[in-house]
C-alpha cells in the first residue's frame, strides 16, 4: 500500500501510527511517498528524501518498506539499502526517463 506522508498535513507521528494500523489490518508492504502528483521536498536535495519516514516506519513494523523520493542513481539506491533506510527502493520515475535504467544499474552495481 502506498502511504502518503507529509503532503499537506500528515506529520511523522501520523505516518508512524498509520503504518502500525495498516500492518495490523493485514497490509504486507508499505510504499512510502510524500504524496501524489509529483510531490517533492524543495528543501531536501539528497536522493531518497523520504528516508526519515521509511526509517521510522521500519522501526515499528515488521513488513517491507519501500523508499521513494528522487532516487535516480543505482549507486545511491544501493547505499540507501545498505544503510538500512528501506527494504526496497522505488525508481519508477527514473525508469520512465530511461527504460534501460534497471539493466544499466545491474551492469554498474554487478
Amino acid at each position: 500500500m502506498r502511504l502518503s506522508c507529509m503532503d499537506g498535513g500528515s506529520t511523522l507521528q501520523d505516518s508512524i501510527a498509520a503504518a502500525k494500523l495498516l500492518e495490523h489490518a493485514g497490509v504486507d508492504l508499505l510504499d512510502i511517498s510524500g504524496g501524489f502528483c509529483g510531490f517533492v521536498r524543495p528543501d531536501y536535495k539528497e536522493q531518497g528524501y523520504f528516508s526519515e519516514i521509511t526509517q521510522a516506519a521500519k522501526a515499528v513494523v515488521n513488513i517491507p518498506v519501500i523508499l521513494t523520493g528522487g532516487i535516480t542513481e543505482a549507486d545511491m539506491a544501493e547505499l540507501l539499502l545498505k544503510n538500512g533506510e528501506a527494504d526496497l527502493i522505488g525508481v519508477g520515475r527514473a525508469i520512465m526517463k530511461n527504460s534501460l535504467w534497471a539493466k544499466e544499474a545491474i551492469t554498474k552495481i554487478g
